[in-house]
């Protein structure tokens, strides 16, 4: 795989809080792996959520889950696509393959978080 984006969707980034009790904003990834259908993603920062707002900073915080399963609990997508091309992929031995990766603001109902 050489590249995988999620196309930008009509909220803002801070619409997707609003509404939450309590949840987890994992953003700025630092790293992961896939295989097969499974995926782990380090966030590169994470706040707790409270009453719609960023609280608490949290740290060693991954994501991890089924794709599908994943990708069928979006359940909204914010407008601020970012794209990012300074990834590499190192499975199998090779080192260096250049790969990119985009989303925006992404509320996810049901994944998967640890180291928390």
């Amino acid at each position: 795989m050489t590249n995988t984006w999620i196309a930008p969707g009509d909220a803002s980034p801070s619409d997707l809080l609003t509404d939450l009790k309590r949840g987890i904003y994992a953003g700025n990834w630092v790293g992961g792996t896939t295989n097969g259908e499974s995926f782990t993603f380090t966030a590169g920062e994470a706040w707790m959520i409270r009453n719609g707002r960023r609280a608490e900073p949290l740290r060693d915080v991954t994501l991890t889950g089924n794709v599908f399963h994943t990708l069928k609990h979006i359940e909204a997508i914010g407008r601020d696509l970012h794209w990012d091309e300074s990834g590499g992929c190192g499975k199998q031995g090779q080192n260096g393959l250049a790969v990119g990766c985009g989303a925006p603001s992404l509320r996810i109902r049901r994944v998967a978080i640890g180291g928390i």
